[in-house]
C-alpha cells in the first residue's frame, strides 16, 4: 500500500490553483462587437454585447479557484489511504479479543520492538473491535498478516482514531501491576480461583447494567478464605457496604482509571477513603456479600466482582471496559504471600517475575509468617 505526503500534495494543489488564476486574462474592454453577414440582403450587421468588466472577472476567478480547491480536496481524500472508523461504544466496552491473541500480540510487540498499547489499538481497529467472534488465528498468521504490514495498516487509519483508543489502553496497561488473587492458597493441581469472560452477563439485581465486570470465584466457596490485593496503586475514593455490591472498595489510579472490588467478605482497616494504596497491598477478602441474581448471603457464590473504568474520551459518563483480557495479561504476575516482595513502585509496565534467589543456609531461612487476619 502506497503512502502519500500530505504537505507535498497540498503544495502541488496550491501551485495548480495559482496557475489557473493567473491564466485568466484580464478584460479591459466593457463592450465587444460580433459581425454577422446576411447573404439575402447583403448587409453586414454588428451586434454589440456587454462583456464581463473587471469586477465580474474577479468574481469569476474566485469561483473557479473555489471549485478547483473543492475538487482537489475530494480527490486527495479519495487517494490517501485513510478511512474513518465508526465503532459502537458497546463493542469497545465488550472488548472480545481472544486471550490467546492478546498474549501473542504482546509477545510479538516485544520481539519486533513495537509499542504494545499502540499495536493493540491498531489491531483492535483492524478487527472492528472483535464485534463478531471469529476463529483464533495462530501466532504465525498474526505475525505474517499484521506485524509484517504494521506500518501500512497503521497508515490506513486516521491518527486521531488511533490515539483515542491508544490512550485508553496505555492508561490501563501502565497502571495494572498484579493479579487480584495472590499465591498461597492453591493446591497441587489447580489454583484457588476460577474465572471467565462474564462481562455484561444478565443480572436482574444490578441496577446499572453498564457497570459490567468479571467475577473471580473461590473454588472451595468459603467466605473470607482468599484475600484480594490491589491491582494498581492509587487513592481510595469509596469504601464501605452497598445494597447490591456488598462490601466494595474503589481505587482511582494515577492515570484516572477506577478499579472496583465488590462482594468482599471483609475490608482491611487501613483501606479508608483518601488513603493511598500501593499495588499488591491486601485490601480485604473475597466473599458473597451483596446480591447476585436474587440470591443473598450464604446462597450466593463466593467471588470477587472486578470492574475497570478507564479515563477515556469515548463518552462523557463513566465507561466500563471488559477486565477479562487484562486479567489474562497479568495472571502470571501474582503476589506470593510466602515470599518477600520487590519494590512495587519500579517504573515497569508489567512487573518482572520473581527472581530465583540463591540458596541460603538453614540458619538464614526466614521464619514462616502467619497469614494476615481480616
Amino acid at each position: 500500500m502506497r503512502s502519500y505526503n500530505f504537505r507535498r500534495s497540498l503544495r502541488k494543489v496550491i501551485m495548480f490553483l495559482k496557475g489557473i488564476i493567473k491564466g485568466i486574462p484580464r478584460i479591459s474592454k466593457n463592450r465587444s462587437r460580433l459581425r454577422m453577414h446576411n447573404l439575402s440582403t447583403r448587409r453586414t450587421r454588428y451586434i454589440g454585447f456587454r462583456r464581463f468588466n473587471q469586477r465580474n472577472s474577479r468574481y469569476m476567478r474566485i469561483c473557479i479557484a473555489a471549485i478547483a480547491f473543492v475538487t482537489a480536496a475530494i480527490t486527495i481524500s479519495l487517494i490517501i489511504p485513510t478511512r474513518r472508523v465508526h465503532i459502537h461504544p458497546n463493542d469497545v466496552a465488550a472488548f472480545r479479543i481472544p486471550p490467546r491473541s492478546i498474549l501473542t500480540l504482546r509477545a510479538l510487540s516485544e520481539s519486533h520492538a513495537l509499542d504494545f498499547p499502540e499495536a493493540l489499538a491498531v489491531y483492535s481497529l483492524e478487527n472492528n473491535f472483535f464485534a463478531v467472534r471469529q476463529e483464533i488465528p495462530p501466532a504465525e498468521t498474526i505475525e505474517h498478516m499484521f506485524i509484517h504490514h504494521y506500518d501500512d495498516i497503521r497508515a490506513g487509519f486516521r491518527r486521531a482514531d488511533i490515539l483515542l483508543y491508544e490512550e485508553m489502553f496505555r492508561n490501563i496497561l501502565t497502571e495494572i501491576r498484579f493479579f487480584p488473587i495472590p499465591i498461597g492458597f492453591d493446591n497441587e493441581f489447580e489454583p484457588s480461583y476460577m474465572y471467565g469472560d462474564s462481562f455484561n452477563t444478565h443480572n436482574a439485581a444490578i441496577r446499572n447494567p453498564r457497570a459490567g465486570g468479571t467475577d473471580i470465584f473461590d473454588r472451595e466457596n468459603i467466605p473470607g478464605r482468599v484475600p484480594a490485593v490491589a491491582m494498581a496503586s492509587g487513592t481510595v475514593i469509596r469504601s464501605g457496604r452497598t445494597n447490591n455490591l456488598g462490601y466494595r472498595v474503589e481505587i482511582r489510579g494515577e492515570r484516572g482509571t477506577v478499579f472496583t472490588y465488590a462482594h468482599l467478605h471483609t475490608i482491611t482497616e487501613s483501606v479508608r477513603v483518601g488513603e493511598t494504596i500501593v499495588a499488591g497491598e491486601i485490601i480485604g477478602s473475597i466473599g458473597n456479600s451483596g446480591i447476585r441474581q436474587g440470591r443473598t448471603g450464604n446462597h450466593a457464590p463466593v467471588r470477587l466482582h472486578l470492574t475497570i473504568s478507564p479515563q477515556t474520551r469515548l463518552t462523557m459518563s463513566a465507561f466500563y471496559i471488559n477486565p477479562y483480557p487484562f486479567l489474562r495479561l497479568i495472571e502470571e504476575f501474582r503476589i506470593d504471600l510466602r515470599q518477600p516482595r520487590f519494590d512495587p513502585t519500579a517504573p515497569h509496565m508489567f512487573p518482572p517475575p520473581f527472581p530465583h534467589a540463591a540458596p541460603q543456609p538453614a540458619w538464614h531461612q526466614p521464619l514462616p509468617q502467619p497469614l494476615p487476619r481480616f
